[in-house]
């Protein structure tokens, strides 16, 4: 992955994270790693801890971002 790649999936993750706190979720962690993968986001919201994928998209080339 490139520099720039990397940095454009940090600014959706921090946009997503914004976005979350802004509709009450509490951040737990970002880019939580496991030996399987990772996920962007781990959010709380009330009694339901919920996983986050976060997709950038820079262009709507390709459809909206409802449509990916």
């Amino acid at each position: 992955m490139t520099v720039l790649r990397q940095r454009l999936g940090e600014s959706g993750e921090d946009l997503a994270c914004r976005e979350l706190g802004a509709r009450g979720y509490a951040i737990l962690a970002r880019r939580y790693r496991t030996r399987y993968g990772e996920i962007d986001i781990v959010a709380r919201d009330g009694d339901s801890v919920v996983f986050v994928e976060v997709k950038l998209k820079t262009t709507g080339e390709f459809g909206a971002a409802a449509e990916s």
